[in-house]
């Protein structure tokens, strides 16, 4: 998995995790709830565990292992965000 999915699939998961629905991560995000489903879906494949259970009314409840990660998931797409944007500043001259 490259960099730039890796980064996109963590702010997936951060998202989903934080509003507990495909669809409202699809709103917030801007894309539809196939792409949110897709991404959870190659989430669950790479990291080989479940990492939200669909609840009967709707939406989505985290695993003991989502919530396990979450904070950990968060840190590292924050911390990734900062130094990418820290590249592309310096990369275009910006100071």
């Amino acid at each position: 998995m490259g960099g730039l999915e890796h980064l996109n699939l963590l702010r997936m998961f951060d998202i989903i995790y934080s509003e507990r629905s495909l669809t409202h991560a699809g709103l917030a995000l801007n894309i539809s709830e196939s792409v949110v489903d897709n991404a959870l879906h190659r989430l669950r494949t790479n990291l080989d565990i479940s990492l939200f259970v669909h609840k009967r009314r709707g939406g989505m409840m985290p695993t003991s292992c989502a919530d396990g990660t979450a904070l950990s998931a968060q840190q590292r797409y924050r911390r990734r965000s900062i130094a990418e944007a820290k590249w592309i500043a310096t990369a275009a001259g910006w100071k």
